[in-house]
Order: structure tokens, then C-alpha cells, then sequence
């Protein structure tokens, strides 16, 4: 019993870190197939925690085209990962919004 609870919880966890560092396992969390990911990132770093922001462009399986942002927080013994889908209009209102916030700074 002791080692098909073992299996089961390893493989779990198994799960989870596919999903929290592989491409493949990214582009499922947002919703689809990363097909181009932004060169840039923003790295914030604060005491012990870092984050990190990435973007990507994100294949659905009905074949439309939408922005997918990863917002990742790593720090000793944790990480996660908020995924964050648009479309390119909700994109398109995102950077409006950050234009005019930045204008008035």
C-alpha cells in the first residue's frame, strides 16, 4: 500500500514540475501550444523571492492566435506560476492601460 501511495505522489509531483518548467507543459497551463515566446522578460527581484514576467504567443486547439503572460514567483522551496490568457483585443486594451499609467508618471 506504503508504495502505491509513494508512486502516486511522485508522480504527481512529477506532473507538477513538467508543468511548471517544460514549454509543453506551459503552453497547457495557458491554454494551448506556445508558439513564440517574447524575447525580453521582466525579473523583479524582492529578498529571497524573485518573479519573473514572460509573454507568449499561444495557439489554442481551435486554431486562433491569443497572448498568453506568465506571471512566476520562485523563492527557496516554492514556485508558482499564475497563468494569464487575452485575446488581442483585451492585449491591445492592456497596453493602452499601461500607456496611459506610464504617461502620467
Amino acid at each position: 500500500m506504503d508504495t502505491i501511495l509513494l508512486s502516486i505522489f511522485f508522480g504527481f509531483m512529477g506532473f507538477v514540475l513538467w508543468s511548471m518548467f517544460s514549454k509543453t507543459g506551459k503552453g497547457l497551463m495557458l491554454g494551448g501550444k506556445i508558439v513564440h515566446t517574447a524575447n525580453d522578460e521582466i525579473t523583479q527581484t524582492q529578498g529571497i523571492k524573485k518573479t519573473a514576467i514572460r509573454v507568449h504567443l499561444i495557439e489554442t486547439k481551435s486554431g486562433t492566435k491569443q497572448v498568453g503572460i506568465e506571471l512566476s514567483d520562485n523563492a527557496k522551496l516554492a514556485a508558482s506560476m499564475t497563468p494569464i490568457r487575452l485575446s488581442k483585443q483585451e492585449a491591445e486594451t492592456l497596453i493602452n492601460m499601461i500607456k496611459e499609467v506610464t504617461d502620467k508618471t
